[in-house]
């Protein structure tokens, strides 16, 4: 319990500090408010936007499900460059991984409103294929 607190904090800490970096990060306005993920294995996603007053966020609050495994919660940090490249870093909340990292890496595709790639983990270091449909 004590653990998931602590990762709580932290993620609330570093959530400050990347609102400053998200509003001046190129493209980060094409991200949308709401990513509906696909992974292999049956987990699906549906990430949506963090609001945070003042600006423009690349926080996103990420509910996964799995038909036969339950439910799971992650913070994710989308990170965009000038070619439309990107790279998200992702925290699970609960779960048997709480804490742990994940790193996916891919492109934007804007005009089909698509994203994909692959990813890995630190307890499944893949890589794994993923794909997006964004919503704005």
């Amino acid at each position: 319990m004590l653990r998931i607190l602590a990762v709580l904090l932290a993620c609330m800490v570093l959530s400050a500090q990347f609102v400053s970096l998200a509003n001046s990060q190129n493209g980060i306005h094409r991200l949308g408010h709401r990513w509906d993920v696909t992974v292999p294995g049956g987990w699906k996603g549906i990430w949506t936007r963090r609001d945070i007053s003042g600006g423009i966020s690349n926080i996103y609050d990420a509910a996964w499900h799995h038909p036969t495994h339950g439910s799971i919660r992650s913070e994710l940090r989308i990170h965009i460059d000038v070619r439309d490249g990107l790279i998200i870093e992702r925290w699970d909340i609960n779960g048997p991984q709480a804490g742990r990292k994940c790193t996916y890496k891919g492109s934007l595709n804007y005009p089909r409103r698509t994203a994909g790639g692959t990813f890995g983990c630190a307890w499944a270091p893949g890589p794994y294929n993923w794909r997006a449909t964004i919503w704005r």
